[in-house]
This record gives C-alpha cells, structure tokens and sequence, in this order.
C-alpha cells in the first residue's frame, strides 16, 4: 500500500499528506478546508438558487414569497442529506456514486440525441436566435 486511500479521492488523502511537508502545516491545512468549506457553500447557494428559481417559473409556486420557497427547498435538501450522515451514510454514498452518475450521464446522452434527432438542429438554432443572441457555429 503506497498509504494514499484512493477511495475518497485526491482532497481528503493527497493534499492534507503534502500540507505536513510545508513549513506551517496546521495554517495551510486550516486555510485548505476553509476554502473547501466556503467553496461548497457558494456551490450549495447556487443550487438552491437555481431549484427555487425553477420552481418559482415553471413548478408554478409563484404565489410563495422566494424566501419562505427558498427556506423550504433548503429544508427539502438537509432532510435529504442527512442519510448520508448517519452510520451508513458512506455505504449509502458509495451506493449512490456508482449507480446515479452513469444514469445521469445517460440521461444527458439520451437528451442530446433527442434533441437533435426528434427536435431538429435548425430548429434548435431557429429557436436560440429568437430567445438570445447566442448563434450556433456551423460545426454544430
């Protein structure tokens, strides 16, 4: 074993083993997680964002004030993740890893092909020039 526990990737194995090496250990290892911390909460605000945004145009909620729909999502995803952090949660995690990010890319790869089979790419680019001034190269 070369002591390198692949299994929770590079950020909780590599780095915080490379940061022992330098002359100030604990502040470049307290830096290192903070900035993973502060990177995952503007992650989760974008998220939150987008999903209350979403529900507001098209899930028809625009009858609830953004903050009180926005409390609400915030809720529906702790409550969401918190299986995760229990005693199995990491099993729990392994299971989902491996199984929802091929159905994810599946999913993307079958709406790519719907798209330009079913719906047409001239189309498509009929539809974008309308709606936004993003024009579509000839090599698509």
């Amino acid at each position: 074993s070369s002591g390198i526990n692949a299994e929770y990737g590079v950020i909780f194995s590599v780095f915080p083993n490379i940061f022992s090496h330098f002359v100030t250990p604990n502040f470049w290892s307290i830096l290192f997680f903070m900035a993973l911390v502060l990177i995952s909460i503007d992650s989760m605000y974008c998220q939150i964002n987008a999903m209350t945004l979403s529900l507001m145009e098209v899930g028809g909620f625009k009858f609830i004030p953004y903050s009180t729909l926005s409390l609400i999502v915030t809720l529906t995803c702790v409550l969401a993740g918190l299986p995760f952090l229990m005693g199995n949660g990491v099993y729990l995690f392994e299971a989902m890893d491996g199984t929802v990010n091929p159905v994810i890319c599946m999913a993307a790869l079958l709406e790519c092909t719907y798209i330009s089979w079913f719906y047409g790419l001239d189309r498509l680019d009929d539809e974008l020039q309308q709606r936004s001034s993003l024009k579509m190269n000839n090599i698509w």
